[in-house]
This record gives C-alpha cells, structure tokens and sequence, in this order.
C-alpha cells in the first residue's frame, strides 16, 4: 500500500516533499507529538500526516491526525488535531525534492526524487542537520535518458542508488 499523501519538510523557506527516510528509521518516530486514539480512516494509511520544518539547522516537526468522524446531515465530518511544532531528535537520512512550478510528483518510492526539479539528500545526527547532497547530477542524468528508461524501473533505480549515500525502502543494495 502507498502512502496516499505526503508529508513535507520546509527548507530555506520552501515547502520540500519528504521522499523517503533512511531504512528502517522514520522521523516521525523520534519525537512523542502526543496524539493518540487516531483514526487510520483518512487519506493517509497511517491516520496522520506531518510537516517538517529545518530551523536554525535543527529540525521540527507538527504531526496532524484525524481523531473523530460524525456524521452530519452534508455528510461526514473529520475532525483534526495538530500537535505543536516539537523539536525532533532523529538521527539518519532523508531525501526531500520539489518542483518549481506546481506540477505534480509522485513520492511512493525513493528514486521519485528523480522525477523533480531538484532534490536533497539530508543527514542529521539528534536532530542537527549535519550533511545536505545535492541531487541535482542525479536528476540531470535521469532527464537526459528519461526517454530510454519509461517502464525500465530498474534502471531508473540504478541511477538514484548511484547517487545516494545512504539506503532507502526495499532496493537491493550494492
């Protein structure tokens, strides 16, 4: 099952899409938000959604769950609660990408990054950003093969994983 919607990190006052995180690490779990008794019934198989926020190269979170539905006489009505933005200790790596314009991406898988318009790769040790790659020769390469390699998956991957320092989702590694 996919993710069904994403998750953001805001860096230099731009609004990232979260990727992947490192192999079985999530930020998400590096901080205690606080919300419990959510619902899994949203867009979102996990019952939440977040929002990162790099400050002071340290790094933030907000986490939104659904936590009631009722029914209503225009329908059914979701209730939200946000939690206040909390400082995160999470060690380990992240890739964020964005478009320049509107356009939009998919970010199921970790080589997406590929299909936008620039990218990062970033590291933090207790919630420090410590190391910022920038993917940019990763995308350049994949554009310029980009008419080669529709449907040929594996390839695409080859050129992310070349690229990346650091393992994502269920990619056979080196």
């Amino acid at each position: 099952m996919t993710k069904q919607c994403s998750d953001y990190m805001w860096y230099n006052n731009e609004k990232f899409v979260l990727i992947d995180c490192e192999r079985d690490k999530d930020i998400i779990n590096s901080a205690d938000f606080g919300l419990k008794n959510f619902s899994s019934m949203t867009c979102c198989y996990r019952g939440y959604t977040a929002e990162y926020f790099i400050e002071d190269n340290f790094l933030y979170g907000k986490k939104t769950a659904e936590y009631h539905t009722e029914k209503t006489d225009s329908g059914i009505k979701l209730n939200f609660r946000t939690s206040p933005k909390i400082r995160m200790n999470y060690t380990g790596s992240a890739i964020i990408a964005i478009n320049d314009n509107e356009k939009y991406c998919m970010s199921d898988f970790f080589d997406c990054f590929l299909f936008f318009d620039r990218a990062y790769e970033l590291y933090f040790i207790d919630g420090e950003l410590c190391e910022l790659t920038d993917l940019s020769p990763a995308i350049q390469e994949y554009k310029e093969l980009e008419d080669e390699l529709k449907y040929k998956f594996e390839k695409t991957r080859e050129i992310a994983v070349k690229y990346l320092q650091y393992e994502y989702g269920n990619y056979k590694w080196g």
